[in-house]
């Protein structure tokens, strides 16, 4: 097993599609680290979790790997605060929607057809 870095924006889904080549991967991270709500629970950036070796498709891990980006679409904390309810916008400065440098930085002509094909 190795070790990885939860960044921001990222879920346990993200990290599976990245990490694992698949989102049935959510089910081996919770295992893998014993995370107290299983699939359910949320990781913060920073937040170490161990990757098995066996990926769920070694295809998926490999184009993601070659074309350099990074799955990220998790909500943030302001965002999830949003949809709650219990705060507004006038409660945000726009510096807390800073992003990591390059988390952005991804177009759909980075992948080719001949990256998904069996």
């Amino acid at each position: 097993m190795r070790r990885i870095t939860v960044q921001q924006g990222q879920c346990l889904t993200d990290i599976a599609m990245q990490e694992l080549g698949g989102v049935e991967g959510i089910f081996l991270l919770a295992a893998d680290n014993g995370l107290p709500n299983g699939i359910n629970t949320v990781v913060v950036p920073g937040q170490l979790l161990k990757i098995r070796d066996e990926a769920v498709s070694v295809k998926v891990v490999t184009t993601y790997a070659k074309v350099g980006h990074q799955v990220a679409n998790a909500l943030s904390i302001q965002e999830l605060a949003l949809i709650g309810g219990d705060m507004d916008w006038d409660d945000f400065d726009a510096g807390d929607f800073d992003t990591a440098p390059g988390l952005f930085d991804f177009h759909w002509p980075d992948f080719h057809e001949e990256d998904f094909e069996a």
